[in-house]
């Protein structure tokens, strides 16, 4: 059931500019953890070892909130469920800032995860509050603009530590943005025209959020009991929600002919994304004396390399919207997954040099922004319009689950196939990782491909339930 709201008509460019403004401060906070993570470290007394909690509370964190948040926002507005989630933000922000302990700064940002489920909380607004092609073209500029903003943050993050020195003032930086994100969001985004009528379902919230976090927990240690556990909750959570009146995640919607490609495609594309992240960093930072190849590049001249893939994705997500219209949007993202697939087979011959590393990314990061973008506009066009948020959250969950599947696959590739006499990888184990980054995205066309084969409708954009006003 859907309970329509009748608000007054708003300007696109009211909508799309203030949310892209919060999409480039969120992902300044994402990417300027990067560089400075050694530093939290020096100023805590904290070994590199236990540093991953830095990122991997948030991650966890993020698993529980986005699904919870995502199906408040379908019932209750997204423009309020954005408002409490920036309100998290800001005091983890805080916390993590002026941390008196180590313990407490990841408390900080345990607080940090309803920051995942900005994005879907945003599309939300704009599917509800924009006609369907202003809508697509939203959807690229956010996906677009959190990009830019991540690789923007590495440099941002680099910079102002090195002139500030001190690791608190660094921090306070992010705390700055994200107070001024709340002004924007409390006084001028508006809010979305239609609810969910619902009820919450706190156990199938439940099962599913200790599921994710089990599941994430395996996959980082390598646990086959955390595993085994992971997929008994899981399983309890499908058990709970095909039983449940108004569930968390309607099971059946996800695994429809509409949506299922989409979704399989979103762990694969999270799988390449953020598994070549972290290789393709070491490889770069990989001393060519010593290996045999890389770069032997520092942190600022990592930083600087990404700056270009993150222009290139950007300029992808931005551009997936005209694309569409030329060539529809099931065949847009066919072109991104295959220009992914193309840049990591290009990689794997061209890495001798940094320019040939450059045009390479370059390939991948332009077909990665065309697919970030085109899935969730997809999806929210695709799911009813009541369970937007929680359909493009359950986008960001997949991904989020094929990058941590990922990591553990490279992180075993990369351990086994080392050079002689030594620990390091060997060059051959990047080449390998950039294979299968290749074939995951191959896979997940051909997903697509076969779905769309068998139920021939998947490929039409469906009426939306409703069109609210827009002033042009």
């Amino acid at each position: 059931m859907t309970q329509p709201l009748n608000p007054p008509p708003v300007k696109v460019s009211a909508v799309v500019g203030l949310l892209v403004f919060v999409e480039i401060t969120s992902g300044l906070i994402q990417g300027m953890m990067l560089p400075i993570t050694p530093a939290i470290g020096k100023a805590y007394g904290v070994s590199n070892a236990s540093l991953h909690w830095v990122s991997a509370v948030q991650l966890l964190s993020a698993a529980i909130c986005v699904p919870v948040f995502a199906r408040l926002g379908d019932m209750y507005g997204h423009r309020r469920l954005l408002r409490i989630s920036l309100l998290f933000l800001l005091a983890g922000s805080a916390l993590v800032a002026w941390a008196p302990s180590f313990e407490l700064l990841l408390v900080g940002r345990a607080l940090m995860g309803p920051m995942a489920g900005l994005l879907p909380l945003e599309f939300g607004i704009v599917r509800s509050r924009l006609e369907p092609e202003r809508a697509r073209s939203a959807i690229g500029m956010l996906v677009g603009s959190l990009t830019l903003g991540t690789s923007l943050g590495l440099i941002v993050g680099g910079v102002v530590h090195t002139v500030l020195k001190d690791i608190h003032l660094t921090l306070t930086v992010p705390l700055v943005m994200t107070a001024l994100c709340v002004v924007v969001v409390a006084f001028w985004v508006p809010e979305s025209t239609e609810r969910a009528v619902a009820s919450i379902d706190w156990a199938g919230a439940a099962a599913l959020s200790l599921g994710l976090v089990t599941l994430l927990l395996g996959l980082s240690g390598a646990s086959v009991p955390l595993l085994g556990a992971a997929a008994a909750l899981l399983a309890l959570w499908v058990w709970i929600e095909l039983r449940a009146e108004h569930p968390l995640v309607d099971v059946r919607n996800l695994v429809r002919p509409r949506l299922v490609g989409l979704y399989v495609a979103s762990f694969m594309l999270g799988f390449s994304m953020f598994g070549a992240q972290t290789a393709s960093a070491t490889f770069m930072a990989s001393v060519p004396e010593k290996v045999g190849y890389g770069f032997g590049f520092a942190a600022l001249s990592l930083a600087l390399m990404m700056i270009p893939s993150g222009l290139f994705a950007m300029l992808g997500a931005s551009t997936m919207a005209g694309i569409g219209t030329r060539i529809g949007h099931g065949a847009t993202l066919l072109l991104g997954l295959g220009l992914t697939a193309a840049g990591y087979l290009l990689v794997t011959v061209l890495h001798a040099s940094p320019a040939q590393f450059l045009a390479a990314t370059a390939l991948i990061s332009l077909g990665t922004g065309v697919a970030l973008a085109s899935i969730p506009a997809l999806i929210a066009e695709r799911a009813p319009i009541t369970d937007i948020a929680i359909s493009t959250g359950m986008y960001n969950t997949f991904k989020t689950l094929g990058g941590s599947v990922s990591g553990a696959v490279f992180a075993g590739v990369l351990s086994t196939m080392v050079v002689p006499g030594g620990s390091s990888p060997a060059e051959s184990g990047y080449v390998t990782v950039w294979v299968i980054c290749a074939a995951a995205s191959v896979l997940a066309v051909l997903f697509l491909l076969a779905v769309a084969r068998r139920t021939p409708a998947a490929g039409s954009v469906p009426s939306p339930v409703k069109e609210s006003p827009v002033v042009r």
